[in-house]
């Protein structure tokens, strides 16, 4: 897992090289979660879309590309 970031308006934002689906979570999604926990929520999601993307057209197994970085702007 990479640092966290302390920002307040920090998120986890992966993008998908394939079929270009955008993920973000907030590192303080409100949830009572750490920021920590929320990074690494938002890893896992993004890890598991490059498993499963739709527009892959391939089995369930392949892989494609997703971009993971933490954005530290709150999107802007």
């Amino acid at each position: 897992m990479s640092a966290v970031m302390s920002a307040a308006d920090a998120e986890v934002v992966a993008e998908c090289e394939h079929c270009g689906e955008i993920l973000c979570r907030s590192l303080e999604a409100g949830d009572g979660l750490s920021a920590e926990d929320n990074q690494e929520i938002g890893e896992r999601i993004a890890r598991n879309h490059e498993h499963t993307c739709p527009a892959s057209g391939e089995e369930w197994t392949e892989t494609v590309t997703v971009d993971v970085a933490i954005d530290a702007t709150g999107g802007e």
